[in-house]
């Protein structure tokens, strides 16, 4: 739904590439807040569903998760209120062009469809969309839209400063430590 909304949004606005280089970090737009709320209801929605299974997810990385999503929240919410760097809000959502293929994944697992070749390809997609998508774009769109105008960021303040750049820093470690995960776990499928 998330990744829908994100691409209409951008379709609606005829946005281009070019987009996510903004000419300056004030790019706030009333279709931007208003993906912004949606988004911060979807981390919200997600951030409930892991404290309500914080004890039946047994992977150990749900701690993980709660922090992810208490950390979006609180910086998709500052942009929003402060009304700039909605460059980033777009950046986060088309993240979540992956979640569908990660809820595949569960149900694969929970009808115990783990030896069906559709959860090898349902595999090998998470794998090369999750580095496309989650770790080269959302490496470069932080660089375009935090980094590329630092001084623009650093003007606001230094909260400002640790809230964006520090936000963006930890979503995108937990980018790279999830794809670690995410590739180890196809190695050992493809090579038991």
């Amino acid at each position: 739904l998330v990744s829908g909304i994100v691409f209409w949004v951008w379709r609606k606005n005829n946005y281009e590439v070019s987009a996510l280089f903004p000419s300056k970090f004030d790019d706030a737009t009333e279709d931007s807040v208003w993906l912004g709320r949606i988004f911060s209801g979807y981390l919200l929605n997600d951030l409930l569903m892991c404290l309500r299974y914080l004890g039946d997810w047994v992977s150990g990385g749900n701690r993980l998760m709660i922090a992810y999503h208490v950390a979006g929240l609180i910086c998709i919410n500052w942009l929003i209120i402060f009304n700039y760097g909605h460059a980033m809000i777009f950046t986060v959502c088309a993240v979540e062009f992956t979640s569908p293929f990660i809820n595949l994944r569960y149900f694969f697992d929970q009808f115990e469809m783990k030896t069906s070749p559709w959860y090898i390809y349902n595999g090998i997609a998470i794998t090369v969309l999750w580095f496309l998508i989650r770790i080269l774009f959302f490496a470069w769109a932080g660089y375009a839209s935090i980094f590329h105008q630092w001084d623009e960021l650093v003007a606001k303040g230094p909260i400002d400063v640790f809230v964006v750049a520090g936000g963006f820093s930890f979503g995108y470690s937990m980018q790279v430590f999830w794809f670690y995960k995410i590739c180890k776990g196809l190695i050992s499928k493809l090579f038991p």
